[in-house]
């Protein structure tokens, strides 16, 4: 069992695995040479009685483009086959750290519970409906691209947010202000977390049972299974534009990792980022102008018909 880590490089400089470190590294170093948020997640791997933690500048040669192009596309079973994955939501880079110091003074969101003014009633609940989004969806973290395949393959995520801990499963989303769950309207749920459960299933029946977990004796219509799995793909890879990426070149191999379970449970393929099966009604596509300045990837090997083609 290991835990593995999302974060923001940043700028700084810190220790990677490289030729020079390997025996370094294999014969064991002070945890004090890592950078702080480092340390930290392994302090909460240590806390969670976890004894290994996979980081991706630890894991995969920094000096060496075989390793990497070995282990780019693994992610999808580095982090799936993961038990929890530590994201430093709030940490611009290594060095900052992960746990942050917190103002005692901030009061946690709590909801807002008051009783029914009739009899045999439950008590209503008032709360931030989008407060999951807001609290999370604009962190350093999130904005960048590679976490995106992350946060989806991950079974379980604990999110290390400066105001307050988030987690995170395919049945529920909580927080230390609503550590019962966040309540979230059921479409909300169906599109996200709930329907993510499902892209690693061997089969579209398996995959139905997953997205339905309270009507397991019923199997959802394949095609419907389908559409629901490519609208998926839409929303996830319109999300997924919007983040940072350092290395445009990296545009398709940061999304391999959701692309491959997908292509077996389609049983297509996914060349350019397009699915075969559907090629022609996805060559109708447009960049949004809020996504940011639109840059044209001339040096890229990604064919121009593709979305993979442009910045944003």
């Amino acid at each position: 069992q290991y835990v593995t880590l999302s974060h923001c490089w940043g700028t700084s400089q810190f220790y990677k695995l490289t030729a020079s470190t390997f025996i370094e590294l294999t014969e064991g170093i002070e945890k004090a040479r890592l950078p702080q948020t480092f340390q930290d997640a392994i302090n909460v791997a240590k806390a969670l009685g976890v004894k290994l933690i996979w980081i991706d500048s630890l894991c995969i040669f920094q000096d060496s483009a075989e390793d990497w192009f070995h282990e780019a596309p693994l992610m999808s079973e580095i982090y799936g086959g993961s038990i929890c994955n530590i994201a430093a939501s709030s940490s611009v880079d290594s060095a900052a750290g992960a746990l942050a110091v917190r103002d005692i003074s901030l009061e946690l969101v709590r909801p807002c519970v008051f009783p029914a003014a009739w009899s045999n009633h439950e008590p209503h609940v008032l709360y931030p409906k989008s407060f999951w989004q807001d609290s999370l969806h604009h962190t350093p973290l999130i904005q960048r691209a590679w976490v995106v395949q992350e946060i989806l393959l991950a079974p379980r995520i604990v999110y290390l947010h400066e105001r307050q801990l988030f987690w995170e499963c395919y049945q529920m989303r909580a927080c230390e202000g609503f550590p019962g769950g966040i309540p979230i309207d059921s479409e909300a749920q169906t599109t996200e977390r709930v329907l993510l459960s499902g892209i690693k299933a061997p089969v579209l029946e398996e995959f139905g049972r997953q997205i339905f977990p309270f009507e397991r004796s019923i199997i959802p219509d394949r095609n419907f299974i389908i559409e629901m799995a490519r609208n998926f793909w839409i929303k996830t890879i319109r999300h997924y534009n919007s983040c940072q990426l350092t290395n445009q070149k990296d545009k398709l191999i940061a999304l391999s990792g959701v692309t491959k379970p997908l292509e077996t449970l389609l049983d297509d393929i996914c060349p350019a980022g397009l699915w075969a099966k559907q090629f022609v009604p996805q060559l109708l596509w447009k960049i949004s102008p809020a996504t940011g300045p639109i840059i044209r990837l001339t040096a890229s090997s990604v064919p121009s018909w593709s979305w993979a083609s442009f910045t944003g």
